[in-house]
Formats: structure tokens, C-alpha cells, sequence
């Protein structure tokens, strides 16, 4: 009986954690403003303070008397630290003196990853050694069938706990509801592991009441306490309206009468900019001889759309919103809006811009990309050498395409210029012809064909006169200074100087990083000095570094006397590296490809903990019919050598393929199954490590396999995000994977010979 609800407080380690995870990942992405490398961070502190808690609490888990009663205590404080934990997220910004909005450094992700992470992962890593070690003494098992058990009941219920996150919980509820029913189910556990013996009916009917109580009262809070915390995280702001979509958070402020619109905490546009909306529809429209057909790609509801429609010689406006809550709140903060969609030149498509770009047959006159800068690898995709061939491929052949970058007025530092050259370069490679026009915001404006564009500001008043524009800002007093000769030969020179840099690629993507490093300066100049130094070191001097540690590693497995009590924790810790790198590398690949991971990082880390589950439960099952288990460990991480290689082949082929049934069928299947694949391999090795290491006598630590898992994945996270991908892609980073993989297959294969 005790057995088979353990088997349920098992489940839930799993089921609280996934949940707790997606929501925390969901708010910590808001306050890092969307910065998806964050992830990588945030989910390696998750599992650096998991395994600090599992190797501290099993040096003496099973030596507690009581230790049914620290679980339950450990539980119970997990009731108060869910909840707790998003609030104090929400105003971890004011530690910094960061405004909500503005962009956050790497230091400020660092140091708040791992603080605030640290109570509720060192209770959950505690929790898995205890209920180890309690399982254990029930069932008198060897260590390593009772760790594989509570590894395949964890598994099991983060696999459903990410299941429902995806398909109920974050669609109708918000984060401090599910963090309240996460509390309401923490006390139902609490609760059972109070009654010692046999439960009856009414013993049920009790503790289901208390968790349903619970769970009301605190829901009706809920609403105050959301409110609350949004307000601490939008302090200084006027704030009006939060919205949380499958695709992201949406925040609206006020300031007098205008509105401004922020996505997962990054400022999109205000409905009364019309500055930035003249500057980013009259240049390039004003380019064109004769503008018909018209692609617009995010930020119309700033004015944009108002804007084209002044065109006389416009037929038709495709205007693209990834999110139609956009659309839906712009019209109510701007009224006139409604109106002016209502235009029968003008249709409207909810779907990312790049997949339209990808499906469509259409051709245009003028493709505008009217996005923020390349912050986030998904805003960095509209900003790539690839995305430019596409656009390329749907402009008709005196087509127009513009967007705008961030820039400065008067003054140009290098890493800036750096930061321009690689955007100018990868126009150059696919655009015969680009012009940029400075200020502020430097406006990109690249042509099929030469001979189109102008930088005399003249010739561009003449069309503005002679088509009875009416502007308020783009005019022929304000032409002539945004685009006098000095200023736009200074641009050149510094955007020129640096031509010899890389091109910004969707697997490497140095605008991104570039940008990285502009705002990490605010906070630190050590990493922007940390950073350069990385990117600009010779690639053969990585090489001589891997080279070298491969020839040390060899060598000292083959002449040590302990291989299996130092080789198997070593091999664990890499294939812990080798997970956690895979599922942010398939993470990043979806945001590159689809670019709306918001609404699938469930989906995904739900399927990584199902193949955990299954790969554990595998092992099991190996144990029973007595296989060779060091032989299959050894073809396991043979297989695990491949996997990168897998990965990096499915990229390419779905970046070439524009079948839309092959996308669709990527992006809901092969995606997930990848990740399914990868956490089955992860189970699967983890469960068969403990077998051999235990069965070597060695001193038990119930959580030192678990730990060394988890710290590997630590170090795989937080390298694979903050410098490996950064400095040489993701493609080369799915090699480098491999290649430390075959580092341990052959250390495996020295110990074999021992054995």
C-alpha cells in the first residue's frame, strides 16, 4: 500500500517540477526580455541547485529515522515557494535598477537565474534522494533498481505535467493560478504522507476536500495578487492591460494618450510614433517609381498601415501579425485603427512572417520588415542572409526591400559598426544594390535590380510633391538633413570598414550575438571584452584544446586504477552535457525555423521527460533479463555519438524543403520525437550507469549518479548558451558534441577491458 503511494509522490517530484519549470521559464523570459539563450541559463541553474540538493540530501537520506516526515516537511515547503518564487521574479528588475522594457544584460540573467531558482530546484533535487532511499527500505532493492524506479516515475509525471501545461493549464489560466493548484496538489501529498498505514474512503474524501479548499481560497486571490505582481514588474509605467497568449505576454502601458505595446518584455512599438512610421513606410516607398503591391511584416498598428494607404497607386496591402491579440488591442487603445483596416486594399494573415514568406507564390513591389533589432534569435530570423534570399525571390524585379536597425546620430563605436557591417554584408551578398540612410535609426533599403535607388534627397521630394503625400515629418525640410552627403559617406565608411566579417546566418547568428554584446557593456564591460576575445581567438587554438583534453582524458583512463568508480560518474556527466545541449539546440533550432517557441517549450520539454521515462523503465526491463548491461551501455553512447550529427542533418534539410506538409509535420512531430529520442537515450544511460557503478561496492550516496547527471547538465547549459554557440554556431556545436561523445565511447571501451 505504502508502495503504491509513493509510486503517486513519485510522479508528482516529476509533475511539479515540469509545471513549475514552464511557468517559471515563462515569466523569467518576460523579465529577460525574450532572450531565448536565457533559457539556457535559466535551465541550467534549474539543474545546477537540483543537484547540489540530491548529492547533500543523500549523503544522509537514508540515515533519518523519521524520514517520511523530512519528506513530507520538504513537500511542504514546496506549497509556499511556488507561488512565492513568480512574485518575487516579477520584481527581480528593481534589484538591478533595470526598468521593465529595457533590455537586460547577461550579468542581471546570471545572477538572477541562479539566485532565485535555488529554493524550490535544492527542495526537488533533496526530495528525489529521499524518496530513493525511502523507497529502498520498503522494497529491501540493490540502489540502483530503487533510483531507476524513482527516475521512471519522475519521468512519467513530467511527462503528463508538461502535457497538461500545454493543452490546459497556460490557455486558461495564469501563472499564479497554476501555481496555486500546484500548491493545492503539494498539500494533497502532504497530507497522504501524514496517514501512516492503510487510507480509507474517508481519509480520501478528507485530504480531497482540504486540497479543493485550498485551492479556492487561494484562487480567489489570485486575480489581486497577479495585479500585484505585474504592477511590481511594470513600476514606473502606467500599466493597462496584460494579456498572455500561446505566443507570448503582451503588456500595454500608457503615457498621456499614446499607448506602448511590449512582447515578453521588449518594447514593439506606440500608437502614436509618426515619426518612426513615416521614416519606415515613405523611404522605401518613396524609392519605388511606382508602388503597387505591398508585403508589410509586423508594426502596423503604430501607424504603418496609415501610412501606405496615402499611396494612390497601392492595389493590394498584405499586412502580416504573428499574434492577432495585437491586432485585437490595438484597435481597442486606437480606435481610428479599425477604420483604417477596414480598407478594402488591405488583408490581414495571424502567421509568422517568415512562413509566409517561405509558402507564398506572390510577388511585391515593396517588402517593409518593420520589427525591433535582432534582440532575440526570433526577431535575429528576419534579419538573416537566408531570410534576405527569400525575400529576394518574392519582389518582382525593380522590387524594393527596407527595415530599420538602431543606430546613432553622430558617433559610430566599433562594435556597433561591427554589429552594421555584418547586417550590410549579408544584404550585399544577395542584393545587387543597398543604400543606407543614417541617423538614430539607420534605414536598410536593398533592390533586384541597379540603377532604382537614390541618395539624392531631391528626386525623393519631387515624388512626395508629385503623389500629394501628406506627411508630418518626411519632408522636403527634413530630407535634406537625415540625408546629407557627410552623413551618409561617414556611415559608409564605418559600415564598409568592416566587410570582411561573416555574414548573420539562422545557425550563427552574430547579429544576435553582436547585439548581445552592445547591451552587456551596460552592465559589465568584462563580458563584452569576454565575449570578443571568444569570438575573435583562432578556431585551430579550440581545436589544439580539444585535441589536447582528449589526448589527457586517454590517457589517465588507461592507466588508472579506479576507470569505473571515476569513468562511469565522468561519462554520466558528459551524456548529462550531451541532453540538456541537444534539447536547447532543438529549443533554438524550432525558434529559428518557427519562431514561436513560447507556445511549444511545453510540448518540448514534456516530450524530453517521455523519453526519459520510457529509456528508464527500458533499463528496468534490461535488468530483469539479465543482459550484458556494460555491452549495451557501450552501444548506447555509440548511438549517442550519432544523435548531434541527426540534428544537424533534419536542420538543413527543413531549411532547403518549403513543402508546407513537411513543415506542419516538423514542427508538431519530428520536432517533439527528436527531443523524445534524446531523453529516451538520457533514461536509458542514467538508469544502466547506476546498475555498474553500484555493482562495484562502492560507498552509497544516493544521489551522486543523479547529481553528477544533473551537474553536467549544468555546465551543458549554461556553456552551450552563453559561449559555445555563440562563438561557432549551432552546427559546428552539434560536432563538438559528437566529438566529446567519442571521447567517452572509448574510455568505455578501456574500461571494458578491465571488466
Amino acid at each position: 500500500i505504502m508502495e503504491k503511494r509513493f509510486n503517486l509522490i513519485f510522479a508528482n517530484i516529476g509533475l511539479t517540477s515540469i509545471i513549475t519549470q514552464i511557468i517559471y521559464l515563462r515569466e523569467l523570459i518576460v523579465v529577460f526580455y525574450g532572450n531565448e539563450l536565457s533559457i539556457g541559463i535559466i535551465l541550467g541553474f534549474w539543474l545546477f541547485w537540483t543537484a547540489i540538493g540530491s548529492l547533500l540530501a543523500g549523503r544522509f537520506a537514508s540515515k533519518i529515522k523519521e524520514s517520511i516526515t523530512f519528506l513530507s516537511y520538504l513537500i511542504l515547503f514546496n506549497i509556499f515557494i511556488i507561488p512565492l518564487s513568480i512574485v518575487i521574479i516579477r520584481s527581480s528588475k528593481s534589484f538591478f535598477n533595470i526598468s521593465t522594457g529595457e533590455i537586460t544584460g547577461l550579468f542581471p540573467i546570471l545572477i538572477t537565474s541562479f539566485f532565485l531558482l535555488s529554493p524550490f530546484c535544492f527542495i526537488s533535487g533533496s526530495i528525489f534522494s529521499f524518496c530513493s532511499a525511502i523507497l529502498s527500505g520498503f522494497k529491501k532493492e540493490k540502489p540502483e533498481i530503487s533510483i531507476g524506479k524513482v527516475y521512471f516515475w519522475e519521468g512519467l509525471g513530467a511527462g503528463i505535467g508538461g502535457l497538461i501545461s500545454n493543452f490546459i493549464l497556460i490557455k486558461h489560466l495564469n501563472s499564479i493560478q497554476i501555481s496555486f493548484l500546484l500548491s493545492s496538489l503539494n498539500l494533497v501529498i502532504f497530507l497522504l504522507l501524514k496517514i501512516r498505514g492503510s487510507i480509507k474512503y474517508k481519509d480520501i474524501f478528507k485530504i480531497s476536500v482540504s486540497g479543493i479548499i485550498f485551492f479556492l481560497l487561494s484562487f480567489t486571490f489570485s486575480r489581486k495578487i497577479e495585479n500585484f505582481s505585474n504592477n511590481i514588474l511594470w513600476k514606473n509605467f502606467k500599466l493597462q492591460e496584460v494579456k498572455n497568449t500561446i505566443y507570448g505576454n503582451i503588456a500595454v502601458t500608457s503615457f498621456d494618450n499614446q499607448y506602448n505595446f511590449f512582447e515578453n518584455g521588449l518594447f514593439v512599438f506606440s500608437t502614436k510614433d509618426e515619426l518612426s512610421a513615416e521614416e519606415s513606410i515613405h523611404f522605401p516607398l518613396l524609392e519605388h517609381p511606382k508602388p503597387e503591391n505591398i508585403l508589410l511584416i509586423g508594426g502596423g498598428i503604430n501607424g504603418s498601415i496609415k501610412q501606405l494607404i496615402k499611396y494612390p497607386t497601392i492595389v493590394n496591402i498584405d499586412y502580416i501579425e504573428l499574434d492577432p491579440e495585437i491586432i485585437r488591442l490595438g484597435k481597442k487603445y486606437n480606435p481610428d485603427l479599425k477604420k483604417v483596416l477596414s480598407n478594402k486594399k488591405i488583408s490581414i494573415y495571424n502567421v509568422d512572417g517568415r512562413f509566409f514568406i517561405n509558402q507564398s507564390n506572390k510577388k511585391y513591389d515593396i517588402i517593409v520588415v518593420n520589427l525591433p533589432d535582432p534582440y532575440t534569435i526570433q526577431l535575429n530570423r528576419f534579419y538573416t542572409r537566408e531570410f534576405f534570399r527569400k525575400v529576394k525571390e518574392r519582389l518582382n524585379e525593380t522590387g524594393i526591400f527596407s527595415f530599420s536597425l538602431t543606430s546613432s546620430e553622430n558617433v559610430i563605436g566599433n562594435i556597433l559598426s561591427e554589429f552594421l557591417s555584418i547586417i550590410y554584408t549579408s544584404l550585399r551578398q544577395e542584393f545587387p544594390e543597398t543604400i543606407v540612410i543614417p541617423g538614430n535609426t539607420n534605414h536598410f533599403i536593398s533592390c533586384n535590380k541597379k540603377g532604382i535607388l537614390t541618395e539624392n534627397y531631391n528626386i525623393l521630394i519631387s515624388r512626395l510633391k508629385n503623389r500629394n503625400i501628406k506627411t508630418n515629418y518626411i519632408s522636403e525640410f527634413y530630407l535634406p538633413y537625415r540625408m546629407a552627403e557627410e552623413r551618409i559617406d561617414y556611415l559608409k565608411t564605418r559600415v564598409k570598414e568592416n566587410e570582411s566579417l561573416s555574414a548573420n546566418l539562422d545557425f550563427k547568428p552574430l547579429a544576435y550575438y553582436y547585439d548581445l554584446i552592445l547591451w552587456s557593456t551596460k552592465f559589465s564591460k568584462n563580458f563584452k571584452s569576454l565575449f570578443l576575445a571568444l569570438v575573435k581567438i583562432n578556431k585551430l587554438i579550440y581545436y589544439f584544446l580539444i585535441s589536447g583534453i582528449f589526448i589527457f582524458l586517454i590517457v589517465f583512463f588507461s592507466i588508472s586504477k579506479k576507470q569505473v568508480e571515476i569513468g562511469i560518474p565522468f561519462s554520466v556527466a558528459v551524456v548529462g552535457f550531451t541532453e540538456i545541449a541537444l534539447e536547447i539546440i532543438i529549443i533554438l533550432g524550432f525558434q529559428i525555423i518557427y519562431g514561436y517557441i513560447y507556445s511549444k517549450i511545453s510540448i518540448l520539454l514534456a516530450s524530453f521527460m517521455i523519453g526519459l521515462c520510457a529509456g528508464s523503465y527500458s533499463a528496468l526491463f534490461l535488468f530483469k533479463r539479465k543482459n550484458d548491461v556494460f555491452k549495451i551501455f557501450i552501444q548506447i553512447q555509440a548511438f549517442i555519438v550519432i544523435i548531434p550529427v541527426i540534428i544537424l542533418l533534419f536542420f538543413s534539410g527543413i531549411l532547403k524543403l518549403n513543402a508546407r506538409l513537411f513543415t506542419i509535420i516538423s514542427s508538431e512531430f519530428i520536432f517533439p520525437l527528436l527531443t523524445v529520442l534524446c531523453g529516451f537515450l538520457g533514461g536509458l544511460h542514467f538508469t544502466l550507469s547506476n546498475r555498474i557503478f553500484f555493482s562495484q561496492k562502492v560507498n552509497i550516496n544516493w544521489g551522486i549518479i543523479y547529481s553528477v547527471d544533473l551537474a553536467g547538465s549544468f555546465l551543458g547549459a549554461i556553456l552551450i548558451s552563453s559561449f559555445i554557440i555563440p562563438i561557432i554556431g549551432i552546427y559546428k556545436s552539434c560536432y563538438f558534441i559528437s566529438v566529446i561523445n567519442i571521447i567517452v565511447l572509448i574510455i568505455l571501451l578501456i574500461i571494458k577491458r578491465r571488466i
